[in-house]
């Protein structure tokens, strides 16, 4: 009878301890899964700014291209009229040469 009680007090031990490690796997579980919960939402929270990074560099990159074309018009704009002043200089200086010239000739037709 004795060792009847005593292997009842063991396996008595052995469902209290059984059902500690149950409860400590649940509690391991419900953890789990809530870790995994919320490293899904922060995954999902880096992705979205990943996504919005990605969105602002391609509108800085647009941006940028729009910036740089003004630029090269601007710049192909000012060659144009600098080359236009240059010749409106030439002609100024052909014309003030012509006149000079047509000058001189009158200053010599009046000595004669």
């Amino acid at each position: 009878a004795e060792a009847e009680r005593d292997a009842d007090r063991k396996i008595q031990v052995m469902q209290t301890q059984l059902e500690e490690m149950q409860v400590a796997h649940n509690r391991s579980v419900v953890v789990a899964t809530e870790t995994a919960a919320e490293l899904g939402g922060f995954r999902q929270d880096v992705e979205m700014q990943v996504a919005a990074h990605q969105h602002e560099v391609r509108s800085l990159r647009s941006q940028l291209t729009k910036e740089e074309a003004a630029r090269r018009a601007a710049e192909d704009k000012l060659k144009a009229m600098e080359q236009t002043a240059a010749v409106r200089e030439s002609r100024q200086r052909e014309n003030a040469e012509e006149a000079e010239m047509a000058r001189q000739k009158m200053t010599v037709l009046e000595r004669e």
